[in-house]
């Protein structure tokens, strides 16, 4: 018991020095000093998960994919205008005079300019080409995003069902656990069993209760990666 005890405070030891690296870490993310602020402990269950083509549907308003359509967007339209160069174009200047200081009846006039680009013809192909080489590239990397998103998205829905389903188990094991345990300490008191068998029982019930504690932190982290994943965290 001694031994226990003591491996015990040594693990209290690392925990909080855990804890005072991770109050750093959020601190330094968020700009606010959060080294003394209190643990707010909830163990709310989460016990179920949304469908998957909710959560990709979610995922598909994410601001980094839509950015990156509005790119593509934008580079199909560099394309075109690069395109244009083939064309002629066409300039027009018109003047109003109110007063001229050469001294003839003419109040106004209208300049028209024709360009044809003759002899730009290798000029415009290398930029359409260059033009359309950069749109397939942020094309390419919007099909990569989204590929990414979605694995990202399935790989937090298998991890949080996952975590859900081992919270469930340790329930009934923990369950079991405790019946054990207060079996054990009635025989006790009845004289059936020594108090080495009550302290195993014991210690049996609370390895799995903080096998259980753990796996609902786990479940409740998960669930936040995939709100992170969906970006469905409100920003406050």
């Amino acid at each position: 018991a001694d031994a226990q005890a003591s491996n015990l405070i040594a693990q209290r030891a690392v925990l909080q020095g855990n804890v005072k690296q991770a109050r750093e870490i959020l601190s330094f993310l968020t700009g606010k000093d959060l080294g003394n602020v209190p643990f707010q402990y909830s163990f709310d269950r989460v016990e179920s998960v949304v469908p998957v083509e909710e959560a990709l549907l979610k995922a598909s308003h994410r601001f980094d994919l839509q950015a990156q359509k509005e790119e593509v967007d934008a580079r199909k339209y560099a394309v075109r205008f690069a395109k244009a160069g083939y064309w002629p174009s066409i300039f027009a200047i018109g003047n109003y005079y109110t007063k001229r200081t050469v001294d003839n009846d003419i109040d106004w006039d209208i300049l028209f300019n024709i360009d044809v680009p003759l002899f730009q013809g290798g000029k415009v192909r290398g930029d359409v080409r260059e033009t359309y080489s950069i749109y397939v590239q942020e094309r390419l990397r919007l099909e990569r995003l989204e590929r990414e998103i979605a694995s990202e998205v399935k790989n937090a829905l298998t991890e949080l069902e996952a975590s859900i389903s081992e919270s469930k188990m340790l329930d009934e094991t923990y369950l079991k656990a405790k019946k054990s345990y207060e079996s054990q300490a009635r025989d006790y008191r009845l004289g059936l069993v020594d108090n080495l068998q009550v302290l195993s029982a014991m210690n049996t019930m609370q390895t799995v209760k903080q096998d259980l504690d753990r796996s609902i932190l786990d479940t409740k982290l998960n669930w936040v990666n995939l709100k992170a994943a969906m970006e469905d965290i409100p920003a406050k």
